[in-house]
C-alpha cells in the first residue's frame, strides 16, 4: 500500500536513528480492511523514551503524511512508544497517540495498553523493524480478555455522554466485538462481530443494522433518536454485565 510505504519512509527521515519499527495492526493486518470505512492503526517503537524526543518530531511525521494524503487525516491511529517503557510496560510509561482528527498527546498510561500490545504482538505486520516479539514481552490469553473485559466496563461509563452519532455506534459495535472475542477467543471486525450478534442474539438485530448503516454512513443515518440510544445503552450494558465488566 502507497501510504504506508509512504509514511514509514517519513517517519524514517524525520526520526533517523530513533525509530526502531513500525508495525501495522488491527484489521489492515488480519483481514476485512474496508478501504472506505477502516482506520490505519499503527504503532511505532522508538530508541528514546518519547517524553525526552517531545511532541515536535512526531508532529513533522503527520504534517508531512497528510499533506500527500489528507483524506485519511480522520482515519489513522498511530501510537509511539519507547523501547523501554514497552518491554516493561506493566510499570506503566509514557507514550504519544495520535487519534483521527485529536492532536497528538502525551500520555502516561503504557500499562492501559495491553489490548493494542497484545494484538500488535499477535498479529501485527511489521512495516519496518524486526518482529514484534522483539520488544512486546508475552502476554497471557487471560490477561488480555481481563483488559477487553475492563473496556467494555469503560465503554459502559463513556456512552451516555458521548454526542457524536458515529462514535455511538462505533461503541456498540466495538462492545459487539468484545463480547465475541472473549466467548470465542478471536477479535473479528465489527461487521463479523454485527453478524454474529444477530446470529447468537437476534433480539439485537435492529441494533446491529442501525450501528452498521450509521457506520457506512460516516455517522450520518441514525443513532440520534431517544430509543435508538436507550437500546444501545442498554445491550452495553448487558455485555458488561455478562463478561463481568468492573
Amino acid at each position: 500500500m502507497a501510504m504506508l510505504e509512504t509514511f514509514v519512509s517519513d517517519a524514517r527521515s524525520v526520526l533517523t536513528d530513533e525509530l526502531l519499527a513500525i508495525y501495522l495492526y488491527g484489521t489492515g493486518a488480519t483481514g476485512g480492511w474496508n478501504k472506505s470505512l477502516s482506520d490505519l492503526d499503527l504503532m511505532a517503537v522508538t530508541s528514546s523514551e518519547v517524553a525526552a524526543l517531545g511532541l515536535a518530531p512526531f508532529e513533522v511525521v503527520h504534517q508531512r503524511f497528510f499533506e500527500r494524503f489528507p483524506a485519511w487525516r480522520n482515519r489513522v491511529d498511530v501510537v509511539y512508544v519507547g523501547r523501554a517503557t514497552l518491554t516493561s510496560f506493566r510499570e506503566g510509561g509514557m507514550l504519544v497517540e495520535l487519534v483521527r482528527d485529536m492532536p497528538l498527546r502525551l500520555r502516561e498510561d503504557a500499562a492501559g495498553w495491553i489490548r493494542t500490545w497484545y494484538l500488535v504482538r499477535r498479529s501485527g505486520l511489521t512495516l519496518y523493524g524486526p518482529p514484534p516479539a522483539s520488544f512486546i514481552p508475552p502476554i497471557a490469553e487471560e490477561e488480555f480478555k481481563a483488559a477487553l473485559t475492563a473496556y467494555v466496563g469503560d465503554i459502559r461509563r463513556r456512552f451516555p455522554g458521548v454526542a457524536d452519532p458515529s462514535l455511538r455506534a462505533y461503541m456498540v459495535l466495538t462492545t459487539a466485538r468484545a463480547l465475541c472475542a472473549l466467548r470465542g477467543g478471536e477479535c473479528p471486525t465489527k461487521e463479523r462481530a454485527a453478524e454474529w450478534v444477530r446470529q447468537s442474539l437476534p433480539a439485537w438485530s435492529a441494533l446491529m443494522d442501525a450501528a452498521m448503516a450509521c457506520r457506512l454512513s460516516g455517522g450520518k443515518t441514525g443513532f440520534d433518536d431517544e430509543p435508538t440510544l436507550r437500546t444501545a445503552f442498554e445491550f452495553i450494558s448487558l455485555v458488561a454485565d455478562q463478561v463481568g465488566a468492573p
